[in-house]
């Protein structure tokens, strides 16, 4: 299952909510950093009529009979199949839940465990809704077990453990200093995914 959340309802139209009840089956699809601003502009009010696939210079791409278009110049494709809606009435948004029929991705993404490396598919990161990133692997790190926790006291036996550069790069930031204060480090992204696309 994947879920997404759409934006608060109101008296504007939300295509992509209203074609994903009608047709019961949509697509997520992750954008290359090259078409970043291409995607940035699928979110604007278009009128009904407007395709944002036109509009925005991307490409439908229908495959396997599946129902809704995918986005052609998309490195990382998934079809979805309509499960459930969940109000959510603290902010009035819903989030929307769907089950995985098909993914798309090109083979030279899939590590030796299966892993899909977003930074060799050169997908694209999103802060807010308009700073866009460029993903980049830090390190791939074993299942979390109690007995197997570092020490932490030790920052080389971290170097040690996992022989990653970036530990003690986020070493020097978490316990350095500027002006006088301490300072902190704290990261969150999120995958962008083209959802508004549907004609």
């Amino acid at each position: 299952l994947l879920g997404f959340i759409l934006r608060p309802a109101g008296k504007i139209k939300r295509h992509t909510y209203e074609n994903i009840l009608s047709n019961g089956y949509y697509t997520v699809n992750h954008i290359p950093n090259k078409m970043t601003i291409n995607s940035h502009y699928t979110s604007a009010k278009f009128d009904e009529n407007v395709s944002e696939f036109e509009r925005c210079k991307f490409t439908a791409e229908f495959k396997s009979n599946f129902m809704a278009p995918y986005v052609k110049e998309s490195p990382l494709q998934i079809g979805l199949k309509f499960k459930e809606e969940v109000p959510i009435k603290l902010n009035n948004t819903t989030m929307i839940i769907g089950s995985v029929e098909h993914i798309y991705v090109e083979k030279d993404a899939i590590d030796e465990e299966g892993y899909i490396n977003l930074e060799t598919l050169n997908s694209t990161g999103i802060g807010g809704l308009n700073s866009y990133y460029s993903l980049k692997k830090i390190n791939t790190y074993p299942y979390a077990r109690v007995e197997q926790t570092p020490s932490f006291s030790k920052w080389k036996d971290l170097n040690h453990h996992y022989q990653s550069k970036y530990v003690q790069h986020a070493k020097n930031h978490f316990h350095g200093e500027r002006n006088g204060k301490k300072t902190g480090i704290m990261l969150f992204t999120a995958a962008k995914d083209v959802n508004n696309f549907f004609v």
